[in-house]
């Protein structure tokens, strides 16, 4: 979520949905379990440590450290020297920007594939076949097999309807 290979191409996406819908309720629930991480407490208190971190250097950097260097170019002529720039304030809005992006990248993917799901797998007529497929005798297996990807995909949605928000802790 964080980066541009994070989570699976929509041409991915759309083969699994096609082929293999049980590895796109895979990679819903491996999202879901992504946003369940960052919005554990402990592991947001790392990640502003971390961030602090960075942040408490580059404001080093910033006043003590790349003021006091003194460049010249072969001529012997000086460049000007550094002005602060508040290069820490820039980190956090960088930060918190890039964690609302990862977020709401998140928060799309699972409602885009989730509602692919639904539409193709979850309706009416879908479940009325797998219901009389898997009632049959002899019970159609691959009936029976459309009635566990069609429970799967409810619970999920389940889950998404009651997850909470994830507040950005930066």
């Amino acid at each position: 979520m964080w980066g541009k290979s994070a989570i699976n191409s929509a041409v991915t996406m759309d083969g699994y949905e096609k082929s293999t819908p049980d590895r796109v309720v895979k990679n819903i629930k491996d999202v879901i379990s992504a946003l369940k991480y960052m919005r554990d407490v402990t592991i947001s208190q790392i990640l502003v440590a971390q961030k602090n971190r960075v942040g408490g250097m580059l404001e080093q950097m910033d006043r003590n450290y790349v003021p006091n260097i003194q460049k010249t170019d072969g001529a012997k002529q000086n460049y000007a020297r550094w002005q602060y720039i508040g290069l820490q304030g820039h980190w956090n809005t960088f930060m918190r920007g890039r964690a609302d992006f990862a977020r709401t990248k998140a928060e799309s993917y699972i409602n885009t594939y989730l509602e692919h799901l639904e539409t193709g797998y979850v309706n009416p007529v879908a479940i009325e076949n797998a219901n009389l497929g898997a009632s049959a005798s002899p019970p159609d297996p691959q009936a029976q097999a459309a009635l566990v990807l069609i429970g799967k995909i409810q619970a999920l949605r389940k889950e998404v309807d009651n997850m909470p928000t994830w507040t950005n802790p930066f």
